[in-house]
Parts: C-alpha cells; sequence; structure tokens
C-alpha cells in the first residue's frame, strides 16, 4: 500500500514535469497557428489595398501623376489591414511601362509616356501570441501594376485635326501627338478598333476613312499621319477661317460608318489652336454652330475630345473649345505645343484602369 502511494507520487510529479516542458511548446504552436492565420489574413487584405490604389492611380494618369499619386494614396488610407491604415507614401507609387508579352513593369526613364502604375503597400501588421517571444509585429509587403484598356474590347475613334494657317508651325507637333495616339491605341484596345482621320479649316475633308488597327490598317492611318500638312498644301483642305462646326459634322460622319454599340464605343479628338470664326450652318454664331454640332454627336452615343493649343493661356478660346467636350471626354490645353502628345496619351489613359499584376 505503501509502496502504490510512493509510487502514485512520483507518476504526479513526472506528469508535472512532462507538462512544464511541454507547455512552452504548446503555447509556441498556437501562437504559431493563430498568428500564421493572422498573418495570411492581413496579406490578402494588404493586397486589396494596393489593388484598389493601383487602379486609382491608373484612373488619375489621365489628368496628370500628381492626380494619380494622389488618389493611390487616398485610395491606400481608405482600406486598412486589421484596423491598421495603410499609409502609401509619394515613393512607393511608381510610373512605368507594362510589356504585355514579358508580362514586366519597366520604371518610366526619359521622355516615354507611362501606361501603368505600381503600388507597392507596407504595413507592421500586428500579432497576439507571438508578442510573449517578443515578436510584436510582422513586416507585409504587397505590390500591385495597374494599365488601361484591354485586348478584349475595341475603341473607335476619329482624330480631327486643324490644319489653318495659324496652325502651320504645329504640325510637326500634332503629327508626333497624332502618332501617339495611334500607337496607345493599337496597344491597350482590342480586335475591332478603328481610326480614321479628318482634317478641317473652314471646311473638313476625310483625309483617311476609318481603318482597323491590324499591321495593313495601322500603316495606313500612320502613313496618312505622317502626311499631314498645313492647308493649301497639295490634298490639305484650303485656307480659310476655323470652322469647328465642319470639323465635328465630318468627324460624325465618319463614326457613323462604325459599329458604336459595342466595346468602348465611339469618340472624336479635335485637335485645334483656334476658337471657331466660321460657320456652315446658317443663324447664330460660329461657336453657337459649333457647340449645336457638338450636342448632335453626343446624342448619337459619340464622345468628343478636345485638344487645345494656346501661347495666350487667359483667351476665351479655351473655354469655347472646352465647351465642345461632351460623353467621355476630355479637355486639353497647352501652351507647348511639344505638349500636344501628351494630350493625346492623355486621352487614350481614359480607357478604363485594370490590374495586371499583384503579388
Amino acid at each position: 500500500m505503501a509502496r502504490s502511494a510512493r509510487w502514485s507520487s512520483r507518476a504526479r510529479g513526472g506528469v508535472a514535469v512532462t507538462f512544464a516542458v511541454v507547455l512552452p511548446v504548446l503555447i509556441g504552436l498556437t501562437a504559431l497557428a493563430v498568428d500564421v492565420g493572422y498573418l495570411f489574413a492581413s496579406k490578402a487584405q494588404l493586397e486589396n489595398a494596393s489593388a484598389a490604389a493601383a487602379l486609382a492611380c491608373e484612373s488619375g494618369m489621365a489628368t496628370d501623376a500628381a492626380t494619380a499619386v494622389s488618389r493611390a494614396k487616398l485610395y491606400g488610407q481608405n482600406n486598412s489591414v486589421m484596423g491598421v491604415p495603410v499609409i502609401i507614401q509619394n515613393a512607393d507609387v511608381q510610373f512605368g511601362n507594362w510589356n504585355v508579352a514579358t508580362r514586366i513593369f519597366t520604371p518610366q526613364s526619359g521622355t516615354v509616356q507611362p501606361d501603368a502604375c505600381r503600388v507597392t503597400a507596407n504595413v507592421a501588421a500586428p500579432t497576439f501570441f507571438a508578442s510573449i517571444f517578443g515578436v510584436a509585429s510582422v513586416n507585409e509587403t504587397a505590390r500591385a501594376v495597374a494599365t488601361f484598356g484591354t485586348a478584349s474590347k475595341s475603341w473607335n475613334l476619329v482624330i480631327v485635326q486643324d490644319v489653318t494657317a495659324s496652325f502651320k508651325n504645329q504640325v510637326s507637333h500634332a503629327i508626333a501627338a497624332d502618332q501617339a495616339l495611334l500607337g496607345c491605341v493599337k496597344t491597350h484596345t482590342g480586335t475591332g478598333t478603328h481610326v480614321g482621320l479628318t482634317e478641317f479649316t473652314g471646311v473638313s475633308k476625310t483625309m483617311v476613312a476609318p481603318q482597323d488597327m491590324t499591321s495593313t490598317g495601322y500603316n495606313t492611318i500612320s502613313t496618312a499621319i505622317n502626311g499631314i500638312k498645313a492647308c493649301d498644301s497639295r490634298g490639305a483642305p484650303p485656307c480659310s477661317g476655323t470652322n469647328t462646326e465642319a470639323a465635328i459634322v465630318g468627324g460624325m460622319q465618319q463614326l457613323d460608318t462604325m459599329t458604336c454599340t459595342t466595346g468602348q464605343g465611339c469618340a472624336m479628338i479635335v485637335v485645334t489652336d483656334g476658337e471657331p470664326n466660321e460657320q456652315t450652318t446658317p443663324g447664330g454664331t460660329p461657336q453657337s454652330r459649333a457647340v449645336a454640332a457638338a450636342k448632335a454627336a453626343c446624342a448619337k452615343g459619340y464622345s468628343i475630345f478636345a485638344i487645345y493649343y494656346s501661347s495666350n493661356q487667359g483667351s476665351g478660346g479655351a473655354a469655347n473649345v472646352r465647351a465642345l467636350v461632351c460623353g467621355k471626354g476630355t479637355f486639353f490645353q497647352t501652351p507647348v505645343p511639344a505638349d500636344l502628345a501628351k494630350g493625346m496619351f492623355s486621352v487614350c489613359a481614359t480607357l478604363p484602369p485594370h490590374l495586371v499584376y499583384q503579388e
């Protein structure tokens, strides 16, 4: 009996020792299980935050870099990781170019227009049980890249180019701008996209009917753009005033031949340096007739973008040209002719953003 009591006492002592040894291991495993699951959940939330910030950044690129960065930071703060706000710093936002074939993001360099935004989100995710062992938080990082447009949707466009005498010295810059738009559209839209070219002075003239963006069609419209010359040059409209009504009507006539109920719809981009001073339809003023033509285009579901060059930023011409914008169109104004290409690229950047990479 005494021997049994002594054995029971020793057994209890052994269990106590074993429990004392195993308890830290059990706590460690519990910490690992709980905190690892917690960190997986927090990483998923951080990925959502970086994706939202990247998409917001891309949507702001059509305006300017400052707007894009501001939107990325705002959408980052609107998200949290387990209650901790996601703070996006300026250095966390990068502009660059996305290569669809290689799926590689290249940070912006030189004068190449960026077409993608990469946002890196960081957060110190707090832990629960792991803090017992001195690990109060774990740094987590998520990165997302967004660009605009999609290969699954088409976009039909007409470039309506001012070639009046006052625009003569800017023709080379207009050509570069039109080519920038053409290249961007070819890269960021899908099968079925068509682009046409109309020139205008006091009258409008179709220079190239809508061409699809296959190699043959692209080369045709690209060659026509390179051949743009000021009025009274061979093949160009005659020199006269600026008839924006005729310009918009000419653009509509081309859009009327396209299918505009699918993809991104149809739009015209009016590139000009002057306010209307001639009209086609009697009555009213050149400006009122131009606005009436723009409303007619909008009523058909067409969007109008306006790119306005003027060295006189305080002139009333900007307001008159801005009044032509409708639908999904935007207005871009610059006193620097070389920046016309930025304006055209901003048109392309209005295509809906989408994620192309996330980690």
